[in-house]
């Protein structure tokens, strides 16, 4: 419980710090090694499409649609993959942009 606790705590943490200061926190991340919260933050994208897929899917099995996908469904669709492909690119730039200062210079000299 504990431990679920500390991973909940530091992924919001760092979610916020992505938004704030994404040099900063994914320096923090590749300096501290831990594969946990470097896992759930690079993998926030995949999280995003699946949970908008999931709530498409569950949304239209409450109303009762049919099975056939209408307009809506295919711009929400859509909205949410542009929407995680943004995030992939924001988390990709930044980390090659961080990668790259840290095989230039010593990365701990970096405050």
């Amino acid at each position: 419980m504990l431990l679920t606790i500390k991973e909940s705590y530091l992924f919001c943490k760092n979610i916020f710090g992505l938004i704030v200061h994404p040099f900063k926190t994914l320096k923090n991340i590749l300096r501290e090694q831990d594969f946990s919260q470097a896992a759930l933050i690079l993998g926030l994208p995949f999280y995003l499409f699946v949970a908008g897929l999931i709530f498409i899917i569950t949304a239209r099995f409450l109303i009762q649609a049919p099975s056939q996908w209408g307009i809506i469904a295919k711009l929400l669709l859509f909205l949410i993959f542009s929407f995680s492909f943004l995030v992939f690119i924001y988390l990709g730039y930044w980390l090659i942009k961080t990668v790259n200062l840290r095989n230039k210079s010593d990365f701990r000299k970096i405050k």
